[in-house]
């Protein structure tokens, strides 16, 4: 009787860490791709920042319009992914505009559009979590 209980103790603690082990693993799945785009009109390049594939901040500078990057999660989810960029208009009085998305396997999860006229610069930021 001994020996049975020994050897239920022995499979309970098994199943236990191979359940904790796959739950790990689907908290950090990296089939999760992320795709970044920006998109001005009559716009200077903007410069702005996006979290990588590890969440760290990257600094993007002097980047034309139709910019886009796909990643692949590395983080832990849930987890924060943004994508923010700065221009100005090419002229004082112009009318530009400036798009930030975010898209994930399920399609776009987030989106800003900012239309103004001037000189002055104006930020375009998404932000979503992706679960």
């Amino acid at each position: 009787m001994k020996k049975i209980i020994a050897l239920l103790i022995i499979a309970s603690c098994f199943w236990a860490c191979s359940k904790e082990s796959s739950t790990t693993t689907n908290n950090n799945n990296t089939t999760d791709s992320i795709r970044y785009v920006v998109n001005t009109t009559n716009a200077q390049n903007w410069s702005g920042y996006y979290l990588d594939e590890n969440n760290q901040k990257v600094n993007v500078t002097d980047k034309p319009s139709g910019w886009e990057i796909i990643i692949v999660n590395k983080a832990p989810k849930p987890r924060p992914i943004e994508v923010s960029a700065i221009v100005m208009a090419n002229n004082p009085g112009d009318t530009f505009s400036i798009e930030t998305k975010i898209f994930v396997k399920t399609g776009q999860i987030a989106f800003h559009y900012y239309k103004g006229v001037s000189k002055l610069a104006e930020t375009s930021t998404s932000k979503a979590t992706l679960e």
